[in-house]
């Protein structure tokens, strides 16, 4: 800007220095403890059995009555008090049943105290790990009161899960055989239930939690696969233990046995009702991606108005496979669902070699699911940071704010594959709204495509470079905020619309160089009776029209002078500048149209019609300095100190929200959005 926001500003109070370097140890600090607070309620429960099952393994015997006590008040240790036999082969008898929990020793007594408290402490994640993936309960308790209270992003949940179920099964395992070790039971392994059952939970455990924690470069289908051993896993817990050792244990049993069935209940919904073959799904094939068009049935279109995502099975590739995407809506017909597939893995591949043109085949689709995404509804203000591919549900949200009119999505995609963003500049997915539209290219080869040229709204920019997320942020949130850089001051109306369209057909024709006057006026009259407008009325149009100060080449992209990757990168080619208010530029075609004082002169002649336009089409506008238009892009140093002022509820109605696979990224955005206490979301198609 010419002139600084911070001038412009409705309040009153100071601008806090904004220290990145100070804050930003803050804000480590800072995130380091709301990851130790995430998934809180669920940890508490976890500490809470700890503590239960550690007093029942360290009090006497009769303490509580039956309910626990494990303790010989004579020997101080674990021991059956009414036969030494038993304890000798390592046995206690509680409530009928055998158990190989003796501790003879104090070493033996630490361990399994470890042993015990570690199990009990994983067990709500037990639980968890299974819920977090019913898919068809999921999606309707989110249509219920009880959504409030859902975690808001079942996968993160479920990782969790995973992980606390991983290492304390270890450390479970590993207690127990050192106990046993030192008793000279190891057999318990294969003579005992408990052992038997132990050895089977945790070698499913190692099976599933490795392939997805540490071995991350094996067949995505390999790992998926050995995630079905959960059902064995499951099976074996329900062994574990016996049933009558409730409290002291025993409810694995019950709560394993539930779930195993719950499961089987929600995938069978799932498959059964809320799968459909789509009989003539429209396949659009790019160099590096597909793209999906599909009728969906009433079903699909009142359980998912609004993005979220699917799982879709090609049948020609395997009939077995099912893979996640995320859903958006066809903006020009809003019944249809639209899925885009990036070439990135060997399924991916597969798809896009078996499709070598456009086609139209019958595929399966489950679904739809709602995802971490489905909050930006929760926020007048959004601010969607998208890359690559990540910019799909973006998309439904965008296109819900253009419809209702009062929220505002304001959207930075992050973007190096040409081809993803020319296919979607040219099907209008990213047309006029309320918010802005800003993308940042970071191919290596120069983006050149004539869409661009087509759209005359301020609030849309292409950068080639990466975008300085700590400015462009907090400043698209100061310009909004101080209604000094409102995204609906710099787009067009209709009309204007019309006379940018009408200057290009008329720059078309003099490229031709074989119209006469004569006719260039005929077929301008014509075009704008065709968009609706008489030819005079899109010419007085030009009376309040204002002139761009900032002069432009005629090419596609910004160079962002902040980012300083043209002077970083390797590549000798400069990318000069151009945005999308060209409509406007002293060197427009519009110059060429008439000048009131023509119309004046028409009005009064109406017999020289074609003499009045060639006299017109012949005159230069005169220039009209302009208002400076704000750039987010650009650095606005006060911006993030601003936003650090706002009152919370000022703050409250602003969300980021984040979808890829960047977690280098996702983490910067998270520390940015810790740092201006404003909320985050992000969703990784990690399904």
């Amino acid at each position: 800007l010419s002139m600084s926001m911070k001038d412009c500003l409705p309040h009153t109070h100071g601008f806090e220095e904004y220290s990145p370097v100070k804050d930003g140890k803050k804000t480590k600090w800072s995130l380091r403890i709301k990851s130790l607070l995430r998934f809180k309620t669920l940890k508490i429960w976890q500490a809470g059995l700890a503590i239960f099952i550690a007093v029942l393994v360290f009090t006497p015997q009769g303490t509580f009555g039956q309910c626990g006590g494990l303790i010989d008040p004579q020997t101080g240790f674990i021991t059956d008090p009414n036969s030494v036999n038993r304890t000798q082969f390592g046995y206690i008898l509680i409530k009928g049943d055998l158990r190989p929990i003796v501790a003879t020793n104090t070493f033996q007594l630490v361990c399994l105290g470890i042993s015990r408290i570690s199990a009990f402490f994983m067990y709500p994640a037990l639980v968890f790990v299974f819920l977090t993936k019913l898919r068809a309960t999921l999606s309707f308790l989110a249509s219920t009161p009880v959504s409030m209270f859902m975690s808001e992003d079942m996968h993160d949940l479920h990782v969790y899960c995973g992980a606390m179920i991983f290492f304390n099964s270890l450390v479970h395992t590993l207690f127990h055989l050192l106990r046993w070790g030192d008793q000279g039971n190891l057999n318990f392994l294969v003579t005992q239930a408990a052992g038997l059952s132990g050895v089977f939970i945790i070698l499913s455990c190692l099976l599933i939690c490795i392939p997805m924690m540490y071995w991350k470069r094996l067949q995505f289908e390999i790992r998926k696969y050995c995630h079905y051993l959960y059902y064995t896993f499951a099976v074996a817990l329900c062994f574990h233990a016996p049933a009558s050792a409730v409290p002291n244990g025993g409810f694995a049993p019950y709560v394993f046995g539930t779930l195993l069935i719950w499961t089987f209940l929600d995938s069978s919904y799932v498959y059964l009702f809320m799968t459909e073959k789509i009989e003539t799904t429209v396949f659009h094939v790019l160099p590096t991606g597909i793209q999906l068009t599909m009728d969906v049935s009433d079903r699909f279109q009142k359980s998912g108005e609004q993005g979220g995502y699917c799982y879709v099975c090609f049948p020609w590739i395997d009939k077995n496979q099912w893979h996640a995407f995320s859903l958006f809506e066809n903006p020009s017909n809003p019944r249809q669902r639209q899925i885009f597939i990036s070439r990135c893995g060997d399924w991916t591949t597969a798809v896009h070699e078996s499709l070598k043109r456009d086609t139209n085949r019958p595929i399966w689709v489950q679904g739809p699911f709602p995802s971490p995404y489905n909050n930006s509804i929760e926020y007048d203000n959004q601010v969607l940071v998208a890359s690559g591919i990540g910019i799909t549900p973006a998309l439904s949200v965008i296109r819900r704010a253009r419809q209702e009119g009062a929220r505002r999505a304001n959207l930075v995609w992050i973007v190096r594959d040409p081809h993803m963003l020319e296919f979607f500049l040219e099907h209008a997915y990213l047309e006029s709204n309320n918010g802005w539209n800003l993308i940042y290219y970071t191919g290596k080869q120069p983006f050149v495509n004539d869409t661009l040229e087509s759209i005359t709204s301020y609030n849309f920019c292409v950068v080639h470079g990466r975008p300085d997320l700590k400015n462009v942020v907090p400043s698209i949130i100061q310009a909004i905020e101080t209604r000094q850089g409102l995204p609906e001051r710099y787009i067009p109306s209709k009309k204007q619309e019309a006379v940018i369209k009408l200057a290009d057909e008329l720059s078309r024709l003099e490229m031709g160089g074989t119209a006469s006057e004569q006719e260039k006026v005929a077929h301008l009259s014509r075009c704008s009776r065709e968009m609706g407008f008489l030819f005079t009325d899109l010419v007085s149009v030009l009376d309040n029209v204002s002139v761009d100060e900032l002069h432009h080449d005629g090419n596609l992209l910004f160079d962002d002078a902040n980012s300083s990757l043209t002077d970083t990168d390797n590549s000798d080619v400069r990318y000069p500048t151009t945005e999308v208010c060209r409509a406007y530029r002293p060197d427009s075609i519009l110059e060429k149209l008439p000048s009131t004082a023509c119309r004046m002169t028409m009005s009064r002649d109406l017999m020289s019609p074609h003499d009045y336009a060639v006299e017109g089409l012949r005159k230069r506008l005169p220039k009209k300095k302009a208002l400076p238009l704000f750039m987010p892009w650009e650095n606005h140093q006060e911006a993030p100190g601003y936003v650090k002022q706002m009152t919370e509820m000022e703050r409250a109605t602003w969300g980021i929200l984040y979808c890829g696979g960047a977690k280098a990224l996702e983490a910067k955005l998270a520390q940015i959005a810790e740092e201006l206490d404003i909320d985050f979301h992000a969703e990784s198609f990690a399904w």
